[in-house]
């Protein structure tokens, strides 16, 4: 009976140490191709876009774009480089970009990036940070209240940020803590 303890609690141990690593190699490859996306999206502005190339940009990305997803696979589609490039003209600090967004998914990336509102963004990608939410349940928060919470009852003043309407949750925790950090350097 021992030995069938032992067993059990090498085989725990084991099979935690493949989830932990296999958890690190997803972290680390997402980490580089969000980097990528951010570095595809300034090369495309920078050449085409600033350059006032827009009128035949869109020729040039189509082209580019069939090139890039034959040698490279689906990720590289004409309208998946113009989020790349929108995720650059709203993150053009590479800097900011990895502290604000780290641990946040491609997709996750998509769908904050074309909010408008810089407060909304932090909002949302503190919530996806905080409460583990997938993509999915991100699409369904943005533009409605969180546990009758939304974006916009939060308020900035000299000390920091404060509820207009608190509620016992995590969204008071993440006043206190991590939103007067995001808005303490402005």
């Amino acid at each position: 009976m021992g030995s069938i303890v032992k067993k059990e609690r090498l085989l725990e141990k084991i099979a935690a140490l493949i989830k932990q690593a296999r958890g690190n190699v997803a972290h680390a490859i997402n980490c580089e191709m969000v980097l990528l996306y951010w570095n595809i999206g300034k090369i495309v502005k920078e050449e085409i876009v600033r350059n006032k190339r827009a009128r035949y940009g869109e020729q040039i990305i189509q082209s580019i774009s069939s090139q890039l997803a034959m040698n490279y696979g689906t990720g590289f589609s004409s309208q998946n480089i113009w989020h790349m490039v929108k995720f650059y003209e709203v993150y053009p600090i590479l800097s900011a970009m990895r502290r604000e967004l780290e641990g946040l998914s491609w997709t996750h990336i998509k769908t904050i990036i074309y909010l408008n509102d810089k407060l909304k963004r932090a909002f949302y990608v503190i919530l996806c940070k905080k409460e583990q939410w997938n993509t999915r349940m991100l699409e369904g928060r943005t533009g409605t209240s969180y546990k009758g919470t939304s974006y916009k009852d939060f308020f900035i003043h000299k000390n920091g940020l404060s509820l207009i309407s608190p509620c016992d949750n995590i969204i008071t925790r993440i006043v206190q803590k991590d939103f007067y950090a995001l808005f303490k350097r402005h």
